[in-house]
């Protein structure tokens, strides 16, 4: 790990070459980094054999975009980027990303040339002020999603419901769904959505409560940061008397007895 306030490609470049980065293959994770325009595509272009990159409360500058482009990438992990999007242009071996509390107000990222992506995790403190994703827009150029994470934090719901004729292209090869922290009162049904769109679905697990540990609590912060008031977006099944063919495992964390929860259960099984 290289953790500074000031980085700069020369000193982060020197650091590499010491280390005989160039030269085998290795796992690299930058911390707290403040990036020129030539830093990160120096750092790709020197680091050939890269395999695993992560880079941690790092940025550009304001409404920066971070391009990634890499012949032998396997994993990408941005946790608090401050940039205005990542963009992942030409990264063939790429099969796993994680992209943890982005401050974009658009889409965090675009996908270009991913062949090979099938892990996705979206980790997001959802806000008022925030676009809410549409997968079937957002996830375009990646069908070849096979596991999907997304963790709201127990607070807003991020991702809009939308029809399986516009979900199924993108979510169908879909094995593995793991909804994490939806905020307590979430009408269940709204994972719905996921279910009628992805056919070869095999497991959902679903996290269903308010947690103290991650969530903010100052009236004021939440206030000022459009934390206040939880959208619950609902969503009906398309298709009358659905039934999941492919499901074989259902897990739900935070289960309350009540109809929402026995009725979701009905349904599925």
């Amino acid at each position: 790990m290289i953790s500074s306030s000031t980085g700069s490609t020369s000193m982060i470049l020197s650091v590499l070459v010491r280390m005989h980065l160039p030269a085998l293959g290795a796992s690299i994770w930058l911390r707290n980094m403040k990036f020129g325009e030539l830093d990160i595509p120096n750092i790709l272009s020197t680091c050939k054999l890269l395999e695993s990159l992560r880079l941690t409360h790092c940025d550009s500058g304001i409404h920066s975009v971070l391009q990634v482009e890499h012949a032998r990438l396997i994993e990408l992990e941005v946790d608090n980027g401050k940039f205005e999007r990542v963009e992942l242009t030409c990264l063939p071996k790429l099969q796993q990303v994680t992209y943890n509390n982005w401050f974009s107000y658009e889409d965090p990222m675009y996908f270009g040339f991913v062949p090979q992506l099938s892990k996705l995790s979206l980790i997001k403190t959802g806000s008022r002020f925030q676009k809410t994703l549409e997968l079937s827009q957002f996830l375009v150029n990646v069908p070849s999603i096979s596991d999907l994470h997304l963790d709201f934090r127990s607070e807003n719901i991020w991702v809009i419901p939308e029809s399986p004729e516009l979900l199924t292209p993108v979510l169908g090869k879909l094995q593995l769904v793991n909804l994490d922290h939806l905020p307590e009162g979430c009408d269940l049904p709204w994972t719905m959505f996921i279910l009628e769109a992805a056919h070869s679905l095999k497991e959902l697990c679903i996290t269903v409560w308010d947690h103290c540990c991650i969530m903010f609590t100052g009236t004021e912060f939440r206030k000022e940061n459009g934390l206040c008031d939880k959208a619950d977006l609902k969503w009906k099944p398309y298709t009358a008397g659905f039934k999941h063919k492919n499901l074989v495992k259902l897990t739900i964390y935070g289960f309350q007895p009540d109809d929402n929860f026995v009725r979701h259960i009905v349904i599925l099984f």
